[in-house]
């Protein structure tokens, strides 16, 4: 727990946001979270879960009494995940938990946040684990399906979120003991000229070594874990060395130390009025957000687009007209369709740049894939566009548009080109490449290695030909082609050689092939044989 001097800090950071910025003040406060944890006051041993749509439960509730602390932490139970039902919300606990919660069994980050929220003067505190049913009953999914979509107003309408960023498991706690070595530390007395009886110590420490970056902590390596905090109207991240505040109005650290990762994002009034009047702006950070939200890890692949789904909805919000499409935009499609499957580093903490077992999203989002997504080739002036969308459908799991995908197609107009034979041969041999490099020499016979050197294959593993994700049985059993979107770039598709009939045929994506530098002369497509042919293509 927090030493008394480390609260009133906490407490300063707290009173100076609520009442002197603006930018920080809260929406609307008529929403509540369908379930919170009433932790009392200090003196109060016990807590217990409360059902905020009960009258009896709220009708102690006023504007100030409501408020509500968020908690942001990593779950971390690996092997140990059966063992949470004795701590978890379940359809067999959720009862008893309404009478009262099993402080003995909860988690010392649950005890924490529990300790910490009293400590503040707040009485509600959220969490996932406690607020939410847990589990693989219907009860439990129906129940996720319900409060999962309801994270943007979550995170964004609570008092405060705190985020154990240092923390591996739900077991280690939210504040850290720091190691301290008075032997080092120096006194200064300091005494008021001006006011004799103001007087103290400040304590002169070693120089220690640049902070641990909130972006480096386990927490923030959690794809759920962006939302939460991009969401939040103010963070209090407790790093392993230090505390970090963090809200719409300013960043800082408690030692004073800038870091590179905090505040670079965040919903501020500057940014929001970016996103609403500027359409490339919608365009480039969101962009930018699905980025650094891929580079991140989820435990459950399933929740690739309920994960980020949040900020999907606080994004539309600022283009109500568009329309979200399995986690791309419909007004800018044709962009959003060109993102590459490829890591911008290659840190260690990564996930692995893979695809998963089953489906959870067509194969022309990027949610179909796991591992670093990239948008590496900008509009440049003078490249046409050659693709239009004529249709699209998109259909998900329960009503929420930002949840999990059941099915979607996209129905594009565009250039398409069958590879012959050798170059179906080449395209399958061809492994990925760090760097898609542009073609020199083309036409008219097509040189295999510039050729090459611009695919990108969607990869099932890192370094890997596209023969060897689509394995050799299934790949003899489809043509593939190219599909021009712009004059520099062509989506790479697969299609079955031979389907039933009264079938429509459908495309899969697998690639995407780039050219940044030969178009200055001409496209190189225009020396194939057979050309590109503009066709209807229905992508799923």
């Amino acid at each position: 727990m927090t030493s008394p001097a480390t609260t009133a800090i906490i407490k300063n950071w707290v009173h100076d946001c609520t009442t002197s910025h603006p930018l920080c003040k809260p929406p609307d406060q008529s929403f509540l979270p369908s379930r919170l944890i009433d932790v009392g006051d200090e003196r109060s041993k016990d807590a217990r879960l409360i059902l905020t749509r009960d009258a009896s439960d709220c009708q102690q509730m006023n504007e100030k009494s409501a408020r509500y602390i968020a908690l942001s932490y990593c779950w971390g139970l690996g092997d140990n995940a059966k063992d949470a039902t004795e701590f978890t919300a379940t359809p067999e606990t959720i009862q008893q938990h309404l009478n009262m919660l099993p402080i003995q069994s909860l988690p010392r980050t649950i005890l924490d946040a529990i300790a910490f929220t009293r400590r503040l003067g707040v009485r509600y505190l959220w969490v996932d684990s406690l607020c939410i049913i847990q589990g693989n009953s219907i009860e439990a999914r129906e129940d996720w399906m319900k409060e999962s979509p309801l994270m943007a107003e979550i995170y964004g309408r609570a008092y405060l979120t705190i985020a154990s960023t240092w923390a591996k498991s739900m077991h280690d706690g939210i504040f850290i003991t720091r190691p301290s070595d008075p032997e080092k530390c120096v006194g200064l007395g300091l005494r008021s000229l001006e006011n004799p009886r103001c007087k103290g110590v400040v304590k002169l420490v070693p120089k220690h070594d640049p902070p641990v970056d909130s972006m480096d902590e386990p927490l923030y390596r959690r794809a759920w874990a962006l939302q939460e905090r991009i969401l939040s109207r103010r963070v209090l991240i407790c790093n392993r060395d230090q505390l970090v505040w963090e809200c719409q109005s300013c960043c800082f650290t408690e030692s004073g130390f800038k870091m590179r990762g905090i505040g670079r994002m965040r919903l501020d009034r500057e940014f929001l009025d970016d996103l609403e009047s500027n359409d490339k702006a919608f365009q480039s950070n969101w962009a930018c957000v699905v980025t650094d939200y891929c580079h991140k890890c989820l435990t459950n692949p399933s929740d690739k687009l309920p994960a980020i789904g949040g900020l999907a909805k606080k994004f539309h919000l600022f283009h109500p007209e568009d329309e979200y499409l399995a986690g791309l935009w419909k007004e800018s499609i044709l962009h959003d369709l060109l993102w590459v499957h490829k890591n911008y580093d290659t840190p260690s903490n990564y996930s692995e740049r893979c695809k998963p077992q089953s489906y959870r999203a067509p194969s022309w989002s990027w949610a179909s894939v796991d591992g670093g997504v990239r948008w590496m080739f900008s509009e440049a002036a003078g490249k046409s566009v050659h693709a239009r969308l004529l249709d699209h459908r998109v259909t998900t799991e329960g009503r929420d548009v930002f949840g999990m995908i059941k099915y979607a197609h996209i129905t594009l107009q565009a250039p398409l080109w069958k590879l012959p034979e050798d170059l179906k041969n080449a395209l399958l041999n061809t492994r990925s490449v760090d760097d898609c490099a542009p073609l020199q020499n083309i036409p008219e016979d097509v040189n295999i290695g510039n050729w090459q050197s611009g695919i990108a294959i969607d990869a099932h593993w890192e370094d890997c030909s596209l023969a060897e994700v689509m394995q050799a049985e299934k790949a003899a059993a489809m043509d593939f082609y190219f599909l021009g979107i712009r004059d520099d770039i062509s989506l790479i598709l697969s299609s079955p050689k031979v389907i039933e009939e009264g079938q429509d045929r459908y495309y899969e994506r697998v690639g995407i092939h780039g050219d940044s530098v030969g178009f200055g002369r001409g496209s190189w497509r225009e020396g194939l044989s057979p050309c590109f042919v503009t066709s209807i293509c229905k992508l799923v």
